[in-house]
């Protein structure tokens, strides 16, 4: 049985280990009441439909910060709440399918909890392994960088959850291509921002095909869109060849 010294020592420590985690908390307070001084949150619908119509992409980036902002203090449930009754009145008008962008509200908000600066998640998981929070979060905010593209492209081709994007049936082979296409850009994505694919990646590299996969993951196959993918694909194939070709291994001894 646990001593009486030993619960004094495991309250101790618990104390020591919450101190941390109080001050990410304290954080959160001042960036919500920000947030609710200016009355941004009530604005965001007005920001978000002009922009939509010009550059979806940076309205969907713009969501996004907002919706991992609110996700720093409140539960992934209750932002997502609060973000869908926030921009519910405009989602007909992005010209968007509905559920994805409920969806990619929802899952930024799960994302909030492995972003720094309130990365709690990531935190908490600090003080249980007792190591520095901020290296811990922007560790856990590394490993999650390529999860954070996966909502833009789900939601500009809903066809990977299986939904049509002009409302009507989709279509198997179509739902098949583009989970093909998303693999094979996600694969350079990865490598891109871990730096290594078969060997050691070059800066130039990295920036290439961080460049390249997000074209893949964030364009349409019509116009001019078309032939910018068919290019992404065989500069990739063409890395992607050139690094395995040079790979060198290492003794394991």
């Amino acid at each position: 049985r646990i001593s009486f010294n030993g619960v004094l020592n495991a309250m101790e420590k618990a104390a020591e280990s919450g101190v941390s985690l109080i001050a990410a908390a304290s954080c959160v307070g001042l960036i919500l009441g920000v947030v609710t001084l200016t009355g941004i949150g009530t604005k965001l619908p007005s920001i978000l439909l002009p922009l939509a119509q010009h550059n979806l992409i940076l309205a969907l980036f713009l969501l996004m910060i907002s919706t991992i902002i609110l996700g720093m203090g409140l539960p992934s449930s209750v932002c997502y709440l609060l973000m869908a009754s926030l921009i519910g009145p405009v989602l007909s008008d992005l010209n968007l399918v509905p559920l994805s962008v409920h969806l990619f509200i929802f899952y930024f908000g799960m994302m909030s909890m492995v972003t720094p600066p309130v990365a709690l998640a990531a935190y908490t998981a600090a003080a249980i392994a007792q190591t520095g929070i901020m290296k811990t979060g922007f560790v856990a905010f590394r490993f999650a960088l390529v999860g954070f593209a996966l909502p833009y492209t789900f939601t500009i081709h809903p066809e990977l959850l299986f939904m049509s994007s002009n409302q009507g049936k989709v279509s198997l082979l179509l739902v098949i291509f583009k989970v093909l296409v998303t693999i094979f850009a996600i694969v350079p994505l990865a490598a891109a921002i871990s730096g290594y694919w078969f060997t050691t990646l070059k800066f130039w590299q990295r920036l290439v095909l961080l460049i390249l996969a997000l074209i893949i993951l964030l364009t349409q196959f019509d116009g001019i869109q078309y032939w910018l993918r068919s290019v992404s694909f065989v500069i990739i194939a063409i890395i992607g060849f050139y690094n395995w070709r040079s790979k060198s291994f290492s003794p394991s001894y």
